[in-house]
């Protein structure tokens, strides 16, 4: 299975507000937190549809996004048009950001870093967010072991698909996310084909769509020695979306990082 540049799109945007509300990953205070604590002006890569960011920015807070999907974003869009607010959301991937502006904070919620599976990419990304930190800026990336929360929910074998998500929408219609995943264990890689399908009120399929993604996973040490790599110092490592230290066999967990202040 090979990666969709561009997994966002179609049914797989249009659907992803009723298959992912809000607080769906409960780190909604998490961020607010970080944000509030010295954290503005703040950027969020993989903003999305403004799952978090809109709720900022209803807050008060300094923050803007950045998503490489252009519907996503457009969603983002005309969701901030009818709660009428004014944000500032830029389509470009994390591994070339070019933005104008240094931030206080630098977050990349939903394991959305993950995405990334090329060596090359993930230290570009890195470096990407050490050039748009201020000095004693912060950076925040939650990882996750996917084979691990997987066998958790008991997966299908490799080859059938195993339903991840489902909704019902106002009009009796069903969103419905379905998974076909294999794992590579030695590089580190999940490769999943995901199918979205809205199921009519009668049961029959009315759309269906697929998209190809890789997920990416890192042990606390390798992830540690990228941050450190690309000039991050005091690295924590937390415990899920919580203040707490994470221990080191966590299967997911949230790297803090810092850009010197003398750089």
């Amino acid at each position: 299975m090979s990666g969709d540049p561009d997994p966002y799109r179609g049914l797989c945007a249009s659907t992803y507000d009723a298959l992912v509300p809000p607080d769906a990953v409960g780190d909604v205070s998490f961020f607010r937190e970080l944000i509030r604590d010295g954290g503005e002006p703040a950027l969020e890569v993989g903003c999305g549809t403004g799952r978090l960011l809109l709720q900022y920015a209803a807050e008060g807070l300094d923050i803007e996004g950045v998503d490489v999907s252009e519907e996503m974003l457009e969603i983002c869009r005309s969701k901030a048009a009818a709660l009428d607010l004014t944000i500032s959301v830029h389509r470009q991937p994390m591994q070339s950001l070019q933005l104008d502006r240094r931030y206080r904070l630098i977050f990349i919620p939903y394991f959305s870093f993950q995405l990334l599976t090329d060596d090359a990419d993930i230290t570009a990304a890195l470096n990407s967010f050490q050039r748009h930190l201020e000095p004693g800026g912060r950076l925040v990336v939650p990882l996750f072991f996917p084979h691990e929360r997987d066998v958790g929910q008991t997966p299908a074998p490799e080859g059938e698909w195993r339903l991840r998500r489902q909704t019902r929408q106002g009009d009796g219609t069903r969103v419905e996310c379905w998974e076909n995943a294999a794992y590579d264990f030695d590089a580190q890689i999940k490769r999943a084909t995901l199918r979205f399908n809205l199921v009519a009120a009668d049961g029959t399929i009315a759309a269906s769509e697929e998209r190809s993604l890789g997920i990416r996973w890192h042990t606390q040490q390798q992830f540690r020695e990228l941050l450190e790599g690309s000039g991050f110092t005091a690295v924590g490592v937390l415990s899920d979306h919580s203040f707490d230290p994470a221990g080191p066999d966590h299967p997911s967990f949230a790297f803090v990082a810092r850009r010197p202040a003398d750089r």
